[in-house]
């Protein structure tokens, strides 16, 4: 399956170049194939830039393993600024995740416990989820630019730690 993707792959490749070397009146074509996030991406980059584009997709909708997604993350605009800006351009909503995938459960000695649970069975495990937790979020709130951690002097040095 791999051979036959980079088959294709060097066949678009080669398709690509051989457009681009004639001559320069002649319309650029470009044809992507796969129309999950990654090929849509591709095809709108490419025409906002005046190629004329063709996406082939085998399936009957588009968006590839995310169209069908109920549980997907979609981070803040800190954390996947490029994929908040295509939401942004397409004017597309996202929707809160489902409260199963909000709610956390913990799988402790075998038993699934929510946090009410633990709150009430586990108090000192529930305590120490909640000091974690805080840590976590303190740490992630001291970051300016998640595309450059390093930039935060605190960072780096906790990251200089052996």
């Amino acid at each position: 399956m791999l051979s036959g993707w980079l088959r294709a792959c060097a066949l678009i490749v080669a398709g690509l170049v051989s457009v681009s070397t004639l001559a320069d009146e002649k319309q650029r074509t470009a044809i992507v194939v796969g129309g999950g996030l990654a090929g849509l991406t591709a095809a709108y980059e490419l025409q906002t830039k005046g190629w004329q584009v063709t996406l082939l997709e085998a399936k009957p909708a588009l968006g590839g393993r995310s169209g069908p997604a109920t549980s997907e993350w979609v981070g803040n605009t800190k954390a996947q600024p490029v994929l908040n800006r295509y939401l942004d351009s397409f004017k597309l909503a996202t929707v809160p995740a489902p409260e199963f995938v909000r709610t956390p459960s913990y799988l402790i000695d075998g038993v699934y416990f929510t946090q009410a649970d633990l709150v009430i069975k586990q108090p000192a495990t529930a305590e120490a989820i909640k000091r974690y937790n805080e840590t976590l979020d303190n740490l992630a709130r001291s970051v300016d630019d998640p595309q450059n951690p390093a930039a935060n002097s605190t960072l780096f040095a906790l990251d200089q730690i052996n």
